[in-house]
């Protein structure tokens, strides 16, 4: 590959190469790599995800995700089964963890300090 005076690549650079190759590859062929690597290494949460994704069944409208829903809601409010198993997708799909939210401190003085112990009495 040739530069320029600057240090760049001069025009018609095709190779894809702009920061070196690794192992000979280039960053084209390495993203390909990555992408077949991610393919490979897939979670059950996202073939789950994709076939939940999916239609229910032929000239439906709603979504499997849609209907294990509603039917698990319906089943649920017969009694015949309980709301373990929405529980359990979730925790499949990852939509169980509850998000940390920032807490405050606050900082009180001395003389405010001694009146909340008065009155916390």
């Amino acid at each position: 590959m040739e530069r320029d005076a600057k240090g760049r690549f001069i025009k018609g650079n095709d190779e894809g190469v702009k920061i070196g190759s690794h192992g000979g590859l280039t960053a084209a062929e390495m993203q390909l790599r990555g992408v077949a690597a991610k393919k490979e290494h897939r979670t059950v949460a996202e073939v789950l995800r994709a076939q939940l994704a999916e239609k229910a069944a032929e000239g439906q409208s709603m979504t499997r995700l849609e209907y294990l829903t509603l039917k698990a809601i319906n089943t649920h409010a017969k009694g015949e089964m309980t709301m373990r198993d929405l529980r359990e997708m979730q925790k499949v799909l990852g939509e169980d963890e509850t998000k940390e939210t920032a807490t405050i401190q606050l900082i009180i003085g001395t003389e405010a300090a001694a009146a909340a112990d008065k009155w916390s009495k």
